[in-house]
């Protein structure tokens, strides 16, 4: 992998380990409470991710399509 997808892998692990603290903490506790306000990120950061790598498989994969395209034409 590279560097950058090695620091999105970290983030993408502490992020899902508050999505566990989130559902395993009661919220009437103090670090429970506490733990919510933090842990809200989580939820919204995997969706950004996913849509990162997905949108660069998609425009890796229309590069590709035309290439193709343009060395058919030549």
């Amino acid at each position: 992998m590279t560097k950058n997808n090695d620091v999105l892998d970290a983030f993408k692990f502490i992020a899902a380990l508050s999505v566990v603290g989130i559902h395993t903490f009661p919220s009437k506790s103090i670090l429970g409470s506490d733990l919510k306000i933090l842990a809200r990120f989580s939820v919204p950061f995997f969706f950004i991710v996913s849509g990162y790598f997905l949108f660069k498989k998609i425009s890796f994969r229309e590069k590709e399509k035309d290439k193709k395209i343009l060395f058919n034409y030549r």
